[in-house]
């Protein structure tokens, strides 16, 4: 109810325009996010959160203000319920989010919540994205790749960093610049692992482990790029 008087108000409305005089103060901007998030668990109000411009300022705050982690998190947390409606996913991304969502979790990995909710909206936007969609040109795929395997390994006993985590690395196998990124024995480690968190986690390790290990390049690669420590598997390959 007071999520729907605080909308009904244009509270958001007043609080966007007053980050916006206010753009190179962190903690205004900290704030502002933090106090927009609760408002964006409501699917009606996530469209009036995006009429009112509150995700173009949200990414353009997290691009500005990129060492501040309150800030991050918040913008994070915001972003990822936002996420939810499709018409926001495609906003978030038009507005250049998707590097500087993994500018956040590449800078801030150690941190859980981050990674939690960094991880989750990183699934949510290359879900659907092409392989040849400009959105993953320039190495995205790549870094997003080295992203997910660090933070997946750091946070090795938290089920939901590494289903989101597994559920992101799947999504790539079909694009074919990525791919043959996936095949490496740090990928194949952060996969194994995540094996019995949940059932999602499960589901996607053994797909993605499928696609990669029945490909004949990527067989290749994972035994030319398998150090002496790891032969045994590469031995299963051939």
């Amino acid at each position: 109810m007071e999520r729907k008087l605080l909308m009904r108000d244009d509270v958001p409305k007043h609080l966007l325009a007053s980050m916006q005089l206010h753009v190179g103060d962190a903690a205004t901007q900290s704030h502002g996010l933090q106090a927009l998030y609760p408002l964006a668990f409501d699917a009606p109000h996530r469209v009036q959160l995006a009429a009112c411009g509150s995700l173009p300022l949200c990414v353009s705050a997290m691009a500005a203000h990129p060492t501040v982690l309150p800030l991050q998190q918040h913008g994070c947390r915001f972003l990822q319920l936002m996420a939810f409606d499709d018409d926001c996913k495609v906003a978030i991304l038009t507005h250049d989010g998707l590097p500087v969502v993994l500018a956040a979790l590449d800078r801030f990995y150690k941190d859980k919540d981050l990674a939690i909710s960094s991880s989750d909206l990183l699934y949510f936007l290359v879900a659907d994205l092409d392989g040849d969609d400009d959105k993953m040109q320039g190495g995205i795929a790549s870094a997003i790749i080295h992203a997910v395997v660090r933070v997946m390994d750091l946070h090795g006993s938290d089920a939901r960093i590494q289903s989101h985590g597994v559920a992101i690395l799947n999504s790539l196998v079909a694009n074919d610049a990525a791919k043959p990124l996936l095949c490496t024995d740090a990928v194949l480690d952060v996969v194994e692992q995540a094996i019995g968190f949940t059932d999602d986690a499960t589901i996607d390790s053994i797909v993605l482990l499928f696609e990669l290990f029945q490909d004949t390049t990527c067989q290749t690669l994972i035994v030319n790029n398998a150090p002496t420590t790891s032969r045994y598997r590469s031995s299963l390959l051939v």
